[in-house]
């Protein structure tokens, strides 16, 4: 796939980014695509709330993101499943153990998707349409801007955004509202004061991260915690067990949607390689917690369930998450 912003380093990513933040993350965007993401988490409620139990995986976390970061970056409904099954193959095949036969599948897929990513730049070179891409394109033909990268470059950032735009914010939706009902005191202040909703969202975060781990390699010899690391050295940086830190976070092992300093957490990493999505991953999550605690209040997790993850180093969220209520208690009316 050739470089990635993810594992590029300064000057040339400095520039890069700058250029791809200004396009993706503009507060007009995220403020645009804002009415669209409560729309759509009212249209899925609407589909189970009278039903009295539901996935929240498969009916609501799964979709959303999906429909939200395709959008964004111009992918028509039409084009949505298709580029949902071709994302949702990233996470295995960059950071799993998949076996031979599933390494030739992976392989097969990551080609399938490339060319449906290749085609897709190649309409938006031709004729801009306000997503995500025609901004970069047109960033990227500025006088001055045309060396930074390439087509093959823009391919390649097409499928990463499609992946961690929506991956991960199913991911930390889905961590997030296991960890609130099991402690439900918590998922009950919310629900009496959606004033605390924006805090929790940074505490889930850091307390079920959904990204917990990225590869790194070191620059030169040092020293961390002790522990000699020598330059070149190939290291896996366990940001979730940062978030975990008991110097940071005083018991750490607790949810606590007050939280001060919830948002000291490492979820969408640090520094220069601080997730561009991020200011569209809390916007989506902050809805989707109001909404359903409006709405579903009194839902609680089905008892004996297991939790069954996905086998990568670094992306972890539980493939289905159920929930049952009694439509009859609704606190509204039109959902009885």
């Amino acid at each position: 796939m050739g470089p990635s912003l993810v594992n590029e380093d300064p000057p040339l990513h400095t520039s890069r980014r700058q250029l791809i933040r200004e396009a993706m993350v503009s507060p007009q965007r995220i403020e645009a695509v804002t009415p669209r993401i409560r729309a759509l988490a009212g249209e899925y409620i609407d589909r189970f709330v009278s039903r009295g139990h539901a996935d929240l995986v498969a009916d609501f976390a799964w979709e959303i993101p999906a429909l939200v970061a395709f959008a964004v970056m111009g992918v028509p409904d039409e084009d949505v499943e298709q580029a949902k099954t071709f994302s949702g193959r990233l996470a295995l095949f960059t950071w799993g153990y998949p076996s031979e036969e599933e390494q030739r599948t992976l392989a097969a897929g990551m080609g399938q998707y490339w060319t449906y990513a290749k085609q897709h730049v190649k309409r938006r070179l031709e004729q801009q349409t306000g997503d995500y891409i025609s901004e970069l394109i047109n960033a990227w033909r500025r006088p001055g801007n045309e060396e930074l990268f390439d087509e093959n470059y823009l391919v390649s950032t097409m499928m990463n955004f499609l992946f961690a735009g929506h991956e991960t914010t199913t991911n930390a939706t889905a961590n997030g509202l296991r960890a609130l009902l099991e402690q439900r005191d918590q998922w009950e202040a919310l629900c009496q004061d959606a004033s605390l909703i924006p805090g929790a969202v940074e505490e889930v975060l850091r307390y079920s991260s959904s990204v917990v781990a990225w590869r790194r390699v070191a620059t030169r010899d040092t020293t961390i915690g002790g522990v000699p690391i020598p330059a070149e050295a190939k290291v896996l940086a366990i940001t979730g067990s940062a978030n975990h830190d008991e110097q940071v976070f005083p018991e750490p092992e607790r949810l606590d949607v007050t939280r001060k300093n919830a948002n000291k957490h490492l979820a969408f990493g640090i520094g220069r390689h601080l997730c561009l999505g991020a200011p569209l991953a809390r916007v989506e999550m902050r809805i989707f917690l109001e909404e359903l605690a409006r709405r579903l209040p009194h839902m609680r997790l089905v008892s004996g369930q297991t939790f069954d993850y996905s086998a990568n180093t670094s992306f972890r969220g539980p493939d289905h998450l159920h929930v049952e209520w009694d439509p009859r208690q609704n606190p509204v009316e039109t959902d009885r």
